[in-house]
């Protein structure tokens, strides 16, 4: 905040006629826990009321901060004020209609049933409408009210997810079905395949559920902004397999490819998943063939689970070589050089560390994994000892416990 706050005194200053900024500084004010810098807030957000381009605005923060306070009255005043207005827009509409049910006010109904009646072929202002039901936990009276728009309103813009919303908010499944099953969606059509997916797997219809989950996926293509839209839906629903099949399909876009393999990688890390982390880094070596501790990592990765250990083995090298006074680089350095037979040489890599730096579990566990097969037994417990602090893959487990049992039985 404070670092915001100088920013936007800055801007001020070079600018000092510009009220946007002032708006800033009171939205910022006005959120404050300090009681006296919130009243600051309040009386420059009161100001800005007087000024007929910054007046919605400064009304609004002020209902909305009354609000969060539990200042009903006042934000009622504030928004019965701000829909008086000539200028007022649906979303004042919406505001009013917010604090007139938060204070339980028996206008709440009748100007519900305005708003219903006014806005009925307005395909904007009924989503917004039916959004603000579903906020309200008004989803019950959204679904009748539903029932009776025109299926065209229903189809356009964002309103389909709207309604969608609706019907799973009551898990009316079959109700969502039969909407998805209706008109398309223009741009939202893959969202009427996946919700429908969703609605048909709830109902027990498995494989219909699975034809129309491919048809929003193909739909989407290579649009990224839909594939992360779509895989985040999924992730939501639990649908986790669905979710890494449309990240993987992210990887295929040359601006989002790292980005998503991250995500992957960070996935996969924290289900202790060697293979696919296997796999992630294959692809994310090719995205960033130059950086030293994706290589690293594809190097481990392929050492403890013996794959391509050629390539392996060279790209510790040339990591360690460039890099030499890295303990991670170090590591996996040794690591390569103890599955070659070459113990002497792989301690020496790590001989020339403090033993602060090779006291770091995951370094501490191959370190004394090392350790034991030389015959070190009394530091090799020590270090493995450390080692278990560390989150370690699998088959990192495995060469732990083995060097526990051949210290054990020294």
């Amino acid at each position: 905040m404070a670092e915001y706050e100088r920013e936007l005194l800055e801007a001020k200053r070079i600018d000092p006629q510009n009220k946007k900024y002032d708006l800033a500084l009171a939205t910022l004010y006005v959120a404050a826990n300090d009681v006296a810098t919130h009243e600051v807030g309040v009386r420059e957000l009161l100001d800005l009321r007087d000024d007929e381009a910054f007046r919605r605005d400064a009304m609004h923060r002020l209902a909305d901060d009354a609000m969060r306070r539990n200042q009903i009255t006042r934000a009622l005043d504030y928004a019965r004020e701000l829909d008086g207005s000539p200028k007022r827009d649906f979303s004042d509409r919406l505001l009013l209609l917010s604090i007139l049910k938060a204070a339980g006010d028996g206008e709440t109904q009748s100007l519900l049933e305005q708003l219903e009646k006014e806005t009925a072929d307005d395909p904007t202002k009924v989503g917004a409408l039916i959004g603000w039901m579903n906020s309200q936990k008004m989803s019950v009276e959204a679904v009748a009210w539903i029932k009776t728009l025109p299926p065209t309103i229903l189809a356009k813009r964002t309103v389909p997810l709207n309604v969608a919303e609706t019907f799973m908010a009551t898990n009316d499944w079959d109700g969502l079905r039969k909407f998805c099953a209706g008109t398309k969606w223009d741009a939202l059509d893959y969202m009427r395949n996946a919700l429908a997916a969703r609605a048909l797997r709830e109902v027990g219809q498995v494989q219909e559920s699975s034809q129309d989950w491919k048809e929003a996926v193909a739909k989407v293509g290579t649009r990224s902004e839909q594939i992360f839209g779509l895989a985040e839906l999924a992730r939501k629903w639990g649908w986790q397999n669905e979710a890494i099949d449309l990240w993987w399909l992210a990887t295929k876009d040359p601006i989002n490819a790292e980005k998503t393999l991250r995500m992957l990688y960070d996935f996969y890390a924290g289900r202790r998943d060697t293979q696919e982390l296997y796999r992630v880094l294959v692809h994310l070596e090719k995205v960033r063939p130059r950086d030293r501790a994706v290589c690293n990592n594809l190097a481990q990765i392929s050492l403890l689970l013996n794959l391509d250990a050629d390539r392996a083995n060279r790209l510790a090298r040339e990591v360690y070589e460039q890099e030499p006074k890295n303990t991670n680089y170090a590591s996996t350095y040794a690591f390569s050089l103890y599955l070659q037979g070459d113990v002497k040489k792989a301690l020496q890599v790590l001989a020339g560390f403090s033993e602060a730096e090779l006291e770091q579990p995951q370094i501490a566990a191959y370190y004394g994994v090392m350790l034991a097969n030389s015959g070190d037994f009394s530091r090799a417990a020590k270090f493995l000892d450390l080692g278990e602090k560390a989150s370690l893959l699998p088959e990192e487990e495995k060469l732990v416990e083995k060097a526990r049992l051949t210290v054990a039985r020294r």
